[in-house]
This record gives structure tokens, sequence and C-alpha cells, in this order.
């Protein structure tokens, strides 16, 4: 089971589970998680349970202690992923990533390096609760392989180069730009962020990647388009502002021809585009895995 925010006051911490996951820590939902990492941390191990054991990914030495401080309280296993796993790259392409980790061969349709910390992750969760639920090696790598995740460095169209992902955090923006970086011919950036988010962080590490930004509003409390056009524009003068984002998706198409677009910075700007690209399946087919 997914966690909406995460954490202590999170409707599915009322769950008593085999194992809880912690993946990462980061600056999100501020309002209600605290303004440090060690206050988030304290209010994400709210989903600690006594005895229950603890997967973690986190790398943040405060964040890590609050975690390792409340598993020792609750008599609950920690597990961290970092000191499990050492996964090693074999091969990657825009399509996936192969790599061998603790003698196995694995091969996700998923980019960027987090994603093999995310695998990593879910590979520790499922040894921990392989007594009561056994699988061969071959399912695991099997199961990995056939990992969807709409809206996560998502291909949606090849010709022309269309990628959305929901990064919509400062950690997540790192993450996309990570990849990113790594990819040519990036002409159209397509953004829209909410309104309670960091946006001139987010910004800053994205917008000056591409030639052109096109700013729009996703569907729900979004930042006004014109305020972040002014935000953007510290960071690349070449900026347009579309409010209605199925138009300002058809100008950004237009505008990258055959050259990378990339749409994200919200979950709800990603919804509205994805939705406007199934009415369109005859010009532009969804890449599915």
């Amino acid at each position: 089971i997914e966690t909406g925010m995460g954490g202590r006051l999170d409707a599915t911490n009322v769950i008593v589970p085999l194992v809880s996951v912690i993946t990462t820590i980061g600056f999100d939902h501020m309002k209600y998680l605290g303004n440090s990492l060690t206050e988030i941390a304290h209010e994400k191990a709210g989903i600690i349970k006594e005895g229950v054991p603890v997967v973690t990914a986190v790398e943040n030495r405060g964040a890590l202690e609050v975690i390792q401080g409340i598993c020792r309280d609750k008599k609950a296993k920690l597990v961290q992923v970092q000191n499990r796993f050492f996964p090693r790259l074999l091969k990657n392409s825009i399509d996936f990533q192969e790599f061998a980790v603790n003698e196995m061969k694995v091969k996700i349709p998923l980019v960027g390096t987090h994603q093999i910390t995310n695998a990593c992750t879910a590979l520790a969760a499922l040894e921990v609760v392989s007594e009561r639920f056994p699988l061969q090696q071959k399912d695991i790598i099997e199961g990995l392989a056939k990992t969807y995740w709409p809206g996560r460095l998502h291909i949606v169209s090849r010709e022309p180069l269309i990628m959305v992902d929901g990064a919509h955090n400062v950690d997540g923006m790192k993450a996309l730009v990570d990849y990113v970086k790594t990819v040519g011919n990036r002409k159209v950036l397509m953004l829209g962020i909410a309104d309670d988010k960091e946006a001139e962080e987010m910004v800053k590490l994205v917008a000056p990647l591409f030639e052109q930004v096109i700013v729009t509003e996703g569907n729900f409390k979004p930042m006004d388009a014109e305020k972040l056009a002014q935000i953007v524009g510290r960071y690349n003068k070449n900026v347009k502002t579309i409010k209605k984002s199925s138009e300002a998706f058809e100008e950004a198409r237009r505008i990258a021809g055959n050259k990378l677009l990339l749409v994200t910075g919200s979950l709800y700007l990603i919804g509205d585009i994805l939705s406007v690209i199934r009415k369109e399946t005859q010009q532009y087919r969804v890449v599915e895995n």
C-alpha cells in the first residue's frame, strides 16, 4: 500500500504491515511535516510499528539517525538499503536500465539512477517478507522487468520525443535534472508548478537546460502562470506563458519539432497532458512497457 503524504498523519497509518518502507526524506508537504529533514523524518517515522521491520534508503545523516532511534525504541529491525545492496550499472538507454546487484542481473524499464535505488529498496522489502511470501529469483527479476510507472521519466512519444515527469518538489527535480542532462537536443520545457511548492528552487535547476520554456497551469492549486514566468525569466530569458495546459502543449510540440519536449513540475499537470495524449492516439502513441 502506497501512502499519500506519508508518515504519522497519513490515512494509511491505521495499517499494521509486514514491513514499513521509508524510501527517502526530502523537503515536501512542509506545512504538515516540518521545515527540517530531521523534523520531516520524525513525521515519516510515525509509520514505524512495534516489532515491525523497517526498510529505508534514507542517506541524510540527521534523518537516518531519527529513524534509527525510533526503530531502537520500538524494537523494529532496520534494513538500510545502501548497506545491503550494491548495484553496478551494466547498460542503459532511454527505455531501460540493466544492473547487477547481489548476484542478480536486473533490467527495469525505468531510467534515472534514483530508479535503481527504488528497485533495490523493493528488493530489500521482498527479502524481509520472504519467509511469509517466498519468491524465486526469476520471479523477482520478471516482476521488476514488467514495472510500469506512468508519469516518471515517461516517454509518451519518440517522434517527436516527448517526455513527461511528475517531479513536484526540489528532490524530485534534482533526480529529473540528473537524467535530463544526459539527453541531447533539449528544445522545450513545459512547466507548471503548484502554488505551495518551492518554485524558485525547482526552476533554477531545470530552466537553464532548455532553449525555451513554456509556462502553464495544471488543474489543481496551480501557481499563477504569470508569477511562475517571472521566476523562470531569471534563469531562462526565452519564456512564454500559456495558461491553458492543452494549448500550451500544442504550442510546445510545434516549437520542439523533433527535439526533446519535457513536461514537468506537477503531477496534476502531467495528468492533464496524459489525458490529452490519450485522446490523440492516432497521432501520438502512448509508449507503454
